[in-house]
């Protein structure tokens, strides 16, 4: 599946028109077009203004009395809407005028050649970083920038990712401290859901790692952190009652459709296998019907594969921590994105385990839960 972003540029000028017609070069940016971005800087009806200063008017010119009387101008123009004063830095906190809004505001004001500044007082927030032990130990959170992502969204309970998998071992202290992370899930070897008593725990350990990579609360004093750190929730499928982990294609197929069906929109499949056209067709039923995406690995197997490339499919790659191309993954154009795969240090489970276990392992297996 093919996706492109675009992203927003912010056009910035270094100088300020003045009221006759010559350009100050303050040496200070002026954006243009104000934003908000939830979490990081939001609007708070209020501006900071800071007129032309007497040094960059005399540079051109101006005597004390032009001077003068430019700033008079200045401040009489924001009089009625001033807050307050910082007098050190030459900035006034100035209400927006009923009528305007941040931007035309500063549209009015900087026509006038009066301001060298006119920008939001914007409300911005701490930055955020989780106190997780083992964070240092997930080189991934770091080069893939998850950390400056936790700013701005960090999980939401209306989501719900599906790990088609080994099981999750559901009472780990990532899953269920401080709240429970689960919805029902369903096991599709034997088509029996949780809530009658179909078996999701673990029978493997895979599962809960790529469980855990996805979706391991952060932020709670323990062990790591998943990628969406609170509030997402987990559908447990299991789609094996082996030991070994082994599954089929129908079984993995029922259990993606079951997901969706049951209100997962995202649906993670670490297993080989994607070359089939039996899970084309399926992601596209998935997508069309239920608004589902399905994110598969693509192999560990280090081959090079330019058809399969399935349009309603996310095929998952790997890359290492130097971010280039782990050896062992897929490559080639049946590849929609790369993620995280390589010694991943993220939740297990083990028939000696313990509800606090974790373990590195490697694999597009890995690269696909974190990709989801």
């Amino acid at each position: 599946m093919r996706n492109t972003l675009a992203a927003l540029a912010l056009v910035s000028v270094a100088s300020v028109a003045l009221a006759d017609g010559r350009v100050a070069a303050t040496g200070m940016a002026t954006t243009l077009r104000h934003i908000e971005i939830a979490g990081v800087q939001e609007f708070s009806g209020r501006m900071l203004v800071k007129p032309v200063s007497a040094q960059t008017m005399r540079r051109l010119g101006y005597n004390e009395l032009a001077i003068d009387a430019k700033r008079r101008q200045a401040e009489v123009a924001i009089a009625a809407e001033t807050v307050s004063y910082i007098p050190v830095v030459d900035f006034y906190v100035v209400n927006v005028p009923k009528g305007h809004t941040e931007n035309s505001y500063t549209q009015e004001l900087m026509k006038t050649g009066n301001y060298e500044i006119v920008e939001p007082d914007y409300m911005v927030f701490p930055t955020f970083t989780p106190n997780d032990p083992n964070l240092g130990s997930q080189w991934s959170q770091t080069n893939n920038q998850a950390v400056n992502a936790w700013d701005i969204f960090r999980g939401n309970e209306a989501v719900i990712i599906a790990i088609t998998d080994t099981g999750v071992h559901k009472t780990h202290e990532e899953f269920n401290l401080p709240n429970n992370r689960f919805v029902p899930g369903f096991n599709s070897v034997n088509n029996i859901r949780e809530v009658d008593g179909g078996l999701v725990q673990d029978i493997n350990g895979h599962g809960t790692h790529c469980a855990g990579i996805a979706a391991a609360t952060g932020n709670n004093g323990r062990g790591v952190t998943g990628v969406n750190i609170e509030g997402t929730k987990i559908m447990p499928i299991r789609v094996s009652n082996s030991s070994g982990g082994g599954s089929s294609l129908s079984a993995l197929i029922g259990g993606a459709t079951w997901a969706a069906q049951n209100g997962s929109r995202i649906i993670s499949t670490s297993y080989s296998g994607v070359q089939n056209g039996s899970v084309g067709s399926t992601g596209t039923t998935l997508r069309n019907n239920f608004n589902a995406l399905w994110f598969w690995a693509a192999g560990n197997d280090g081959g090079t594969y330019n058809s399969s490339d399935w349009a309603d499919v996310t095929i998952v790659g790997s890359i290492s921590s130097n971010n280039s191309l782990s050896g062992f993954s897929a490559r080639g154009l049946f590849i929609d994105v790369m993620a995280p795969g390589d010694n991943i240090f993220s939740t297990i489970w083990t028939s000696n385990s313990n509800n606090a276990s974790y373990a590195f392992l490697t694999g597009t297996s890995m690269a696909c839960p974190y990709a989801a």
